[in-house]
């Protein structure tokens, strides 16, 4: 089921993701003008040199500036074929109301991709949006748990993790307990209707049995007078 990421979450991954991505960023000369770019002018650049992931993201963002959520989001998911490692391309798409496909295949590619970089803290961080979305509040928070107890979270961002953690445990708890009263409606709902009393006089029936396999006329051991 595809959720909503909740405000405050957003800030604290965002600000992880950003910080984390921002040195990388400027060791490659990327630069903020696709902001003030038109989407017209990003997809030129882009058709130009359809391989460039860059460029592709770039028209992305440029879409998502002018409001034009669904086709960014389909230009992120092309930036994640052509480089999986873009992680703020899935925190677009997690925040982008994704359709279930993909949702699971942006999954799907960032867990194959932590089996080769078990400890890159925005790759879990990204994958712990996307599980959030798709409403898998408990893996969400355990992506980031693992990390934790392989110490590979840089202390500058301990404070971070631990509270989107403990943000994504109370929503399993909470989803957890949900769940526990809906089987409970369900099965009231689902069970027959317990008998009236006059319907169990009428019937010859008893709550319980003096002996078994013979039932009696009267209320628990107490014999009805007629």
């Amino acid at each position: 089921m595809r959720r909503k990421i909740s405000t405050n979450n957003v800030l604290i991954a965002t600000a992880v993701l950003v910080a984390l991505s921002a040195p990388a960023a400027f060791a490659q000369g990327a630069t903020t003008a696709h902001a003030h770019m038109t989407p017209e002018e990003a997809r030129r650049l882009a058709d130009n040199d359809p391989a460039n992931p860059k460029l592709k993201f770039q028209y992305a963002e440029a879409l998502r500036h002018a409001g034009k959520t669904s086709e960014a989001l389909k230009e992120y998911v092309q930036v994640t074929e052509m480089d999986p490692t873009n992680y703020v391309a899935y925190h677009q798409i997690a925040l982008a109301s994704p359709d279930a496909k993909t949702l699971s295949e942006s999954i799907k590619r960032l867990t194959h991709l932590m089996s080769d970089k078990p400890k890159e803290l925005m790759l879990r961080v990204a994958l712990s949006e996307l599980l959030e979305t798709d409403g898998e509040y408990f893996q969400a928070s355990k992506v980031l748990v693992d990390l934790v107890f392989e110490n590979a979270v840089p202390p500058k961002f301990t404070a971070k993790v631990n509270s989107r953690i403990r943000f994504l445990q109370s929503k399993a708890r909470g989803e957890h307990a949900n769940r526990k009263v809906a089987d409970t409606h369900h099965k009231t709902d689902n069970a027959p209707p317990l008998p009236l009393p006059e319907e169990n006089l009428s019937r010859g029936l008893s709550a319980s049995r003096l002996e078994k396999g013979h039932e009696v006329d009267g209320f628990g051991h107490s014999l009805l007078q007629h």
